[in-house]
């Protein structure tokens, strides 16, 4: 059901999520040498294991967020699921802002941008909110099982 709202803001977290991988989230300049760091690995700086850990969590997120636009018949599994997209889009936040996904040495400088952050915000927002959809939609369901 596309037309729900709650679908609509999780579809949102999904295109939302999908950006990401494109969009680049930190400039790193290297002895003079700037590249445009995004989640997708160019292979031009040697990346950790928690660089591999932020990718694997955007993809969840993805792919949780179109699930649960599916399960709109189970509505008590699409808000557990919301609320683990929430934790993390949160995880994700708190990696892209603390963790440097490159071994750091001298003559490195890592710029990080502000539009990956806000995005995931956006993310966490957008999922909270289909979740107090979600439940809105299980109240009115009683309120009509009780007239009948």
């Amino acid at each position: 059901m596309i037309q729900r709202k709650q679908s609509l803001l999780l579809l949102s977290v999904a295109l939302f999520s999908t950006l990401l991988l494109f969009l680049p989230y930190a400039s790193i300049n290297v002895n003079g040498k700037t590249f445009e760091m995004a989640l997708i690995p160019t292979g031009e700086i040697e990346t950790n294991t928690a660089f591999s850990a932020t990718i694997a969590l955007n993809f969840l997120v993805l792919i949780l967020s179109f699930a649960t636009i599916f399960l709109f018949k189970k509505r008590e599994l699409q808000i557990k699921l919301c609320y683990v997209i929430c934790v993390a889009c949160l995880a994700l936040l708190g990696l892209t802002i603390f963790v440097p996904f490159i071994k750091l040495n001298e003559g490195i400088k890592i710029t990080k941008g502000f539009i990956t952050t806000a995005l995931l915000g956006v993310m966490f927002i957008d999922s909270f909110i289909a979740t107090i959809f979600i439940k809105k939609d299980i109240e009115l369901l009683k309120s009509a099982d009780r007239i009948r």
